[in-house]
């Protein structure tokens, strides 16, 4: 039987103080943007990092350059050739928004693509799996340690499960198989954690090479 757990990792911000804390401006925000796709020559979504004055009241000296990576909660943020990577893919469900990104030096980083999906997913076997407080057949609960469920993965398309929004927990992590995760291998701003690695903490983060 083909082993799902070994195909698919998930797309983590890594932690680090200097690393930009990304919230959207008041009209980005007013647009409910996630999981939408914005029309064609809609005003890009706008980032900046919203702990940067406590930051600097604590003396942390943000990164000179934006990571390769940014991310806006679980969503990434990504340059243009992880865009044209995943449009070749023909990704169901797959959002691409572009971005700008304004750094504590007020430098506008454009030509930037924000990703979310239009769906959750929610693919994890109840019975494999690791939750918080052991009931896995609680409402959106927190998992501690995810297998996924083989049985319904096998029977949806590869194009419908290649790039998805976790579906069924509390936290909506985004996950990527493998020929998606490939194209985040050794970019700055991201951790590519096999999904069996989650939670794991004798275990360190794995990039994907």
């Amino acid at each position: 039987m083909q082993n799902f757990n070994t195909e698919y990792f998930f797309l983590l911000e890594p932690s680090g103080d200097r690393l930009p804390s990304l919230s959207p401006d008041k009209d980005t925000s007013n647009r409910r943007y996630w999981g939408v796709q914005i029309p064609l020559g809609s005003k890009p979504l706008i980032f900046h990092d919203g702990f940067l004055e406590l930051k600097r009241q604590q003396k942390v000296k943000p990164l000179d350059t934006p990571p390769e990576v940014l991310f806006d909660s679980a969503e990434p943020i990504v340059k243009d050739n992880i865009r044209e990577a995943l449009l070749k893919l023909d990704i169901t469900n797959l959002v691409i928004n572009a971005a700008i990104y304004i750094d504590h030096k007020d430098e506008w980083h454009e030509n930037l693509w924000y990703l979310d999906c239009t769906t959750m997913f929610d693919c994890w076997d109840r019975e494999k799996s690791v939750v918080l407080g052991g009931d896995p057949y609680e409402e959106d609960p927190l998992v501690l340690r995810y297998s996924l469920n083989h049985e319904l993965l096998a029977k949806t398309p590869l194009r419908e499960r290649l790039f998805f929004k976790m579906g069924g927990t509390s936290s909506g992590l985004m996950v990527a198989h493998y020929s998606v995760a490939k194209h985040f291998g050794n970019k700055t701003g991201v951790v590519v954690l096999p999904i069996l690695d989650f939670g794991d903490k004798t275990k360190p983060h794995n990039y994907i090479g």
